[in-house]
């Protein structure tokens, strides 16, 4: 008798401990589910001190442990870092390395986008990534586009003003008045 009574005491109390543990699981999942919770917005604001290849490290090592919140959130941040950093260095470049007179714009920027895109951890990162540098894109052909046509308008310029002096100085050779070669001019234009 003493030995059942003592079992279904340990039974009762392993009941309750089990419904203790089942709704402490529980709460701990809705915590870690919850973007607003104080340990997710601590993790995610200590992230949001990083650079693009210490965020690289956190996906590396796994550091959201499986927490859907802390993921996605990495995953935005790692596209937000590769977006500031790529458009860095699309200017530097731009400005520095890119032939404007023959080069192919379009085809440079998506080479390097691609590049940037290629270190980055999964396909999320990489999607909000290209969202994010698809309006700098097309700004960047817009003003390439200008460049070119400044840069057609100054040769084409160059060009004519070229023909012209060159057409005076063969016209003064060959000893013609200025209102001659005045009228000639006026004439080729």
């Amino acid at each position: 008798r003493q030995v059942g009574g003592n079992l279904n005491a340990l039974a009762s109390a392993l009941g309750g401990l089990n419904s203790a543990l089942l709704n402490y699981a529980a709460v701990k999942d809705a915590v870690e589910d919850d973007p607003q919770s104080r340990e997710n917005r601590e993790w995610i604001g200590r992230r949001q001190q990083m650079s693009l290849d210490q965020l690289r490290e956190e996906a590396k090592n796994g550091t959201p442990d499986g927490i859907r919140v802390r993921e996605d959130a990495l995953n935005v941040m790692l596209g937000e870092r590769a977006n500031d950093d790529f458009r860095k260095a699309w200017l530097e470049f731009y400005n520095t390395g890119f032939d404007r007179s023959s080069g192919n714009a379009a085809g440079e920027y998506e080479r390097l986008r691609q590049t940037y895109a290629e270190g980055l951890p999964n396909d999320i990162a990489k999607g909000n990534f290209y969202r994010l540098t698809k309006d700098h894109f097309s700004a960047w052909m817009e003003k390439d586009t200008e460049d070119r046509v400044s840069y057609a308008k100054q040769q084409l310029n160059t060009t004519i003003v070229d023909g012209f002096s060159n057409s005076i100085d063969d016209a003064a050779r060959e000893g013609k008045t200025p209102p001659e070669i005045a009228a000639m001019i006026f004439t080729k234009s």
